[in-house]
């Protein structure tokens, strides 16, 4: 999980309609974990570095005090428990 998620943030990869949609897909279970542990306030706050021009990484390094490649093993192992688990 955590290859496939490091080529996630190469937004300039063109996709087919299935990998764009596993991408959305994942995303969608990813945000909902970080909500659930970070909170919608501090999620907010990455949203709004994001958008004053800062990266996804710089971002999420100033408001959860985590690498992107901490941030992945963490994403991971929660993806790990949504697939592989009996869920």
């Amino acid at each position: 999980w955590v290859q496939i998620l490091n080529k996630m943030y190469q937004p300039d990869i063109s996709c087919s309609s299935q990998q764009d949609y596993f991408k959305y897909a994942t995303g969608m279970f990813l945000w909902e974990y970080l909500y659930a542990n970070y909170g919608s306030k501090t999620m907010h706050l990455v949203l709004l570095d994001f958008k004053s021009g800062k990266s996804f990484e710089e971002a999420i390094q100033k408001e959860l005090n985590l690498s992107l490649v901490e941030l992945n093993a963490k994403l991971s192992e929660h993806l790990v428990h949504v697939f592989a688990d009996d869920n």
